[in-house]
């Protein structure tokens, strides 16, 4: 995973941005969205997850590639959030093999004009 934040000691409490087989894929409560392309192998690629409480959309390099309707809410608790790594029950195992930068989080979704913005920096 790049971002995630699972619940620990359960299997139910996942959300975050990963790259599956090359593939971008946002996880809300084990539901994913998983873009069609995969990602260029070293290059850098800006990667973007928005929700916003209905619909998990993800974005490469400012593009809109994939959205789901997801419709669950996210709780707000104090829940470890992991970069570059995810979960595994008790444990943070999965490392990223890759280098990540710029990473920031918003208390809302932003729009695929602020996506855009973000991805041309």
């Amino acid at each position: 995973f790049i971002v995630n934040r699972h619940e620990t000691g359960t299997n139910y409490d996942l959300h975050g941005l990963a790259v599956r087989a090359g593939l971008p894929t946002a996880a809300i409560h084990f539901t994913f969205a998983t873009a069609g392309s995969p990602i260029k192998l070293n290059e850098w690629s800006h990667l973007a997850m928005t929700y916003d409480g209905i619909t998990a959309r993800i974005y490469v390099d400012g593009q809109e590639a994939t959205y789901s309707d997801i419709g669950w809410p996210l709780a707000a608790d104090d829940t470890a959030l992991t970069i570059g790594a995810g979960w595994n029950t008790e444990t943070v195992k999965e490392f990223i093999a890759g280098v990540i930068d710029d990473v920031a989080l918003w208390n809302k979704a932003l729009s695929a004009d602020q996506v855009a913005k973000l991805a041309a920096r």
